[in-house]
């Protein structure tokens, strides 16, 4: 049989990347939302080993009608909203595993193209990042990635093509294997731009806690996405920045339990402080919430602002007892409605709705909207008089100068 001659550690390389297929998988799926979410990921994940398994018999025909079976039956299953984007989601997790199997089983080199291509792709990332931070110059795509430079993007690329050249003992066609190289980090680049892209549609800074970084590697033979984020750079930083995020919320939680029960020692209440919350269902909300929760007695919340998942909002909107919840993208109004039915909150929808929780009367006003989107409430809340804690720094890339004058006039 031709599966006992791959090898059971071909098995077991296919099994490896499988797993982090499906979680690929669960990242896309949650990031979207939607309804059916443990269904859609069991049954994509079904179908993705599907795939996995034609990869393993080098059968490419076989992979794409494991990947469009599989996109099919998600889509299905999310429903007509959401069918489109879940749909996509199995396919470009499907070809992780897929396109990591075949490149893997290709005559002649195998394991030591993978291994080429997982140089090339992070050699460019790490140059791309250390040549924007030291460089500078104009922004790449601002209102995607404001981090992301020209500079940075053209010196990764180069690099990541001649550390190629410095891997490859295997051949002596050194040229057509620099353009290979450099295409393969030109392609792992537009990867990380479509990622930071998808995130913003769906209005998150990180698809979630578990990966750390864009996890994405694009290879020769398909595109074989998302590497192993832990090794890389900026993964590292960011769990940094994440356990450091859980320290401060364990601080602020300490600070505020203490000081709340110094002030009822003394027999006074202290006034509530009144908080607004722009980007409520985004990860720098969540931490506000778990501030909130942590400190019972101390905040109140004037208002919350979403981007488009109306039943998340609706739910945070519960939790912290919000007065008034805004969505942006009014096609999630039924489900913020729905959520809320029988509780005192008032809600609206669209992008005067979001301004208008930026002008509630506040003492704080979070400005954790992702992207340009949050540039329109942040400068009504300033204009308005408000504190404002920014959490948004396309507000500054964008128009930093505008604000901070409106800033000093205020």
């Amino acid at each position: 049989m031709r599966w006992r001659r791959r090898g059971s550690g071909g098995f077991i390389f296919a099994v490896f990347w499988w797993l982090a297929s499906v979680v690929v998988l669960w990242e896309w799926q949650r990031l979207i939302g939607g309804v059916r979410l443990a269904e859609r990921v069991a049954l994509g994940g079904l179908l993705i080993a599907l795939a996995a398994l034609f990869a393993l018999h080098n059968s490419f025909l076989g992979v794409i009608a494991g990947l469009v079976l599989g996109a099919g039956a998600v889509g299905w299953r999310a429903g007509r909203r959401d069918g489109m984007w879940a749909a996509a989601g199995v396919v470009y997790a499907g070809a992780l595993v897929s396109s990591i199997v075949l490149l893997r089983l290709s005559a002649g080199y195998g394991l030591a193209a993978v291994l080429w291509v997982f140089a090339v792709v992070w050699g460019a990332d790490i140059a791309a990042y250390f040549a924007g931070r030291s460089i500078g110059g104009p922004r790449l795509w601002p209102s995607v990635s404001p981090g992301k430079t020209w500079s940075g993007a053209i010196v990764g690329a180069l690099v990541g093509a001649v550390l190629g050249l410095l891997l490859t003992a295997w051949t002596n066609r050194l040229m057509p294997l620099f353009w290979l190289g450099l295409a393969t980090a030109i392609v792992s680049e537009l990867g990380d731009l479509f990622e930071s892209a998808l995130k913003r549609r769906f209005g998150v800074k990180d698809s979630s806690w578990l990966i750390p970084g864009p996890w994405r590697v694009d290879g020769s033979s398909g595109c074989v996405r998302r590497g192993v984020g832990f090794c890389r750079y900026r993964g590292g930083i960011q769990l940094a920045e994440l356990f450091h995020r859980r320290r401060i919320v364990s601080m602020v939680s300490v600070a505020a339990g203490v000081r709340a029960s110094s002030l009822r020692s003394l027999g006074t209440v202290p006034r509530l402080k009144r908080l607004s919350i722009l980007g409520a269902t985004g990860s720098i909300g969540r931490s506000c919430a778990q501030v909130i929760a942590a400190a019972p007695g101390r905040f109140t919340v004037v208002s919350l602002a979403g981007g488009r998942d109306g039943a998340a909002l609706a739910k945070c909107a519960i939790e912290l007892g919000a007065e008034f919840v805004a969505l942006a993208d009014p096609s999630g109004y039924p489900d913020l409605k729905a959520g809320l039915a029988g509780h005192a909150v008032e809600i609206a929808a669209g992008p005067e709705a979001v301004k208008e929780a930026a002008l509630r009367e506040a003492d704080l006003v979070v400005s954790a909207i992702v992207g340009a989107a949050g540039l329109r409430p942040t400068f009504a809340a300033v204009a308005a008089g408000r504190t404002v804690a920014l959490a948004n720094k396309e507000t500054l890339v964008c128009a930093g100068e505008v604000v901070m004058e409106e800033v000093g006039t205020v």
